[in-house]
């Protein structure tokens, strides 16, 4: 196999990935990695599938691999960085993180899975720098807007993260969190403007996220039903009980012991 023949093959297995056929593109990872072993970015293409195919330990061993090969490969510390955050081990994944910046600190895409690892190792101030440097890379970030408005809700910036949160609107109207955001933030100060940011919330968020149903159920007076959705997102993704824990949102469900019970569910699974 040529070197171009090499590179197409590559390419072909990478946009399987990314179109979700992930054996198909696994089968193809393998092939290349018979025939050209020393090669990280083969590494790295299988530790991408491997993860979404939820076999994490082999991920992370092939996103090792691929370091070993080249310690300065970004991407390769990028997908390290999932690997451990999907693990719930967000010091180690915050490192990982920050060397991807440090190789490549013009990908934004870096700086925002920075930010929100951050968030979960409750380093706010660390956490609003590096989503605010997203958005020195790129101002039309949605995303970046979003969570530049959660950290400034967790650090008592309110008006700031109103602002913010239009803003993610502005640059992605049909993202239903903002909108649900929103009507939490301005419920919590007594705005008579939260109703209509719920309804249409209500109107975007789908049926199969049950973290943002659990959110939109307690918006809407219905705190039993949403310990249920709470229930059912951490058994789809344990990693959720963390951000269920820092949801400003579920903060009244605190007081009741199911909520502390669904949260250890989630750790206890992990």
């Amino acid at each position: 196999m040529t070197t171009s023949e090499g590179g197409e093959r590559l390419e072909r297995a990478h946009q399987l990935y990314l179109a979700g056929r992930y054996q198909e593109a696994l089968a193809l990872y393998l092939e290349l990695l018979a025939r050209d072993p020393d090669n990280p970015q083969v590494h790295c293409g299988l530790g991408e599938v491997l993860e979404a195919l939820g076999r994490p330990g082999e991920a992370l061993v092939a996103f090792e691999q691929a370091l070993r090969l080249d310690p300065r490969y970004a991407w390769a510390h990028f997908g390290r960085g999932g690997v451990l955050q999907g693990l719930r081990r967000y010091d180690e994944a915050a490192e990982a993180y920050a060397r991807a910046v440090e190789l490549e600190p013009n990908e934004a895409a870096f700086h925002r899975v920075l930010a929100l690892v951050h968030y979960l190792r409750d380093d706010l101030v660390a956490s609003l720098k590096a989503y605010q440097q997203v958005l020195r890379l790129d101002p039309d970030d949605a995303l970046a807007h979003y969570g530049c408005g959660l950290v400034l809700d967790a650090l008592g910036r309110p008006d700031e993260a109103v602002a913010a949160y239009h803003r993610a609107i502005e640059c992605d109207p049909d993202d239903p969190w903002p909108y649900l955001r929103l009507a939490g933030l301005l419920s919590r100060r007594g705005m008579p403007s939260a109703p209509q940011y719920l309804r249409k919330a209500a109107r975007l968020l789908e049926k199969g996220d049950p973290w943002g149903q659990a959110v939109l159920a307690m918006l809407q007076g219905r705190p039993e039903e949403a310990l249920e959705r709470m229930r059912q997102a951490v058994k789809r993704l344990p990693e959720s009980a963390d951000w269920l824990r820092r949801d400003p949102d579920l903060e009244p469900l605190q007081a009741d012991e199911r909520f502390w019970l669904t949260l250890w569910g989630g750790r206890h699974n992990a």
